[in-house]
């Protein structure tokens, strides 16, 4: 498990980033930041890094310009041990000062 931690300030085009990168809806997005705006904030990721759960990536057809099918079955892990290492991680994030 890694925690990365970004830093940057909402205003200017940022949103941009939470909105195509995340798929974060723009209503949620302005509700959530309304009382942060031009003040610096930080926001950690976890990113696990070894899961134990594992997808498929399968070619759609012969055709080399299309897109490959991909099912990355996030979380599927038959001892559920993906989750689990989330959501300790989950609460260390939150154990720690501001």
């Amino acid at each position: 498990m890694q925690i990365l931690q970004a830093g940057f300030n909402l205003n200017g085009n940022i949103s941009s980033i939470f909105y195509d990168g995340f798929g974060i809806n723009s209503t949620f997005f302005n509700e959530w930041t309304k009382d942060l705006s031009n003040q610096d904030v930080r926001l950690p990721f976890l990113i696990l890094g070894r899961p134990k759960s594992s997808g498929t990536l399968k070619l759609a057809s012969t055709d080399p310009h299309d897109l490959p099918v991909q099912n990355p079955k996030y979380y599927t892990d038959p001892n559920g041990e993906d989750v689990e290492t989330l959501l300790w991680g989950i609460l260390r994030l939150m154990a720690l000062p501001n």
